[in-house]
C-alpha cells in the first residue's frame, strides 16, 4: 500500500464522517 493512498482513505473517511455528522444535524433540526 502506498503513503498517497493511506493519504486518500483517511481524507475520505473524515469527510465522511463529517458529512455524516452534518446530516445528523439536519435531521435533528427537522425533527
Amino acid at each position: 500500500m502506498h503513503h498517497s493512498d493511506t493519504t486518500m482513505g483517511s481524507t475520505i473517511f473524515r469527510f465522511h464522517r463529517l458529512l455524516y455528522i452534518q446530516m445528523g444535524l439536519v435531521m435533528a433540526l427537522k425533527k
